[in-house]
């Protein structure tokens, strides 16, 4: 794995851990985000997302994780707002504004993850801290496997996604031919 920033051994293998996961939601028709929860460098929840499955779209990979760490209290007799206090996060892409937003009003501790998302991003690159009127800070290292995370994307969309609505499927032009500047490999939406 190619890391952008100097990691621990633990942050690594946690770091893959999360990608594992992540692979296996391409395996299952999910988009591919994968996340574990490290209390006191224990796994003690893990996530990927599982929208299409469940038909739920707030069940993503993190969430799917929030509802195990709780599980997780509940069975040790823990408080989960305290334990989340030193909890450290890693989930390979961005958080969305969702999550994002749930992670900082429970205090998490720490937050690595793969790749930005740019598009629905709730850490840095759409949502931040101030928009969700936290004012607890999350110690964030982002983009630490940015070429990882994004071929597991192109890898999930270039099959497209069986539970998208057709309208809003992606279908690439038949190519032209003798034209250098031909673009027709790039997707375009059928609105039909």
């Amino acid at each position: 794995m190619s890391l952008k920033k100097e990691l621990s051994e633990e942050e690594v293998h946690f770091l893959n851990r999360a990608f594992e996961i992540a692979v296996d939601a391409v395996l299952n028709n999910e988009v591919p985000v994968g996340c574990v929860f490290v209390f006191e460098g224990q796994e003690v929840a893990f996530g990927r997302n599982d929208v299409n499955r469940t038909k739920n779209p707030t069940y993503h990979a993190e969430m799917v994780a929030l509802k195990m760490m709780k599980q997780w209290c509940m069975d040790n007799g823990r408080d989960l707002e305290e334990i989340m206090r030193r909890t450290t996060l890693y989930v390979t892409l961005e958080p969305c504004i969702m999550c994002a937003s749930a992670l900082y009003h429970l205090r998490l501790k720490k937050i690595l993850y793969g790749a930005a998302n740019e598009r629905f991003g709730g850490l840095v690159s759409v949502g931040t801290r101030e928009k969700y009127g936290a004012k607890h800070f999350i110690e964030i290292m982002p983009n630490l496997s940015v070429d990882r995370a994004v071929k597991l994307l192109k890898e999930f969309y270039e099959k497209q996604n069986p539970f998208c609505p057709e309208e809003k499927r992606k279908v690439k032009k038949p190519k032209k031919s003798g034209n250098n500047n031909d673009n027709s490999d790039d997707a375009v939406a059928l609105n039909v």
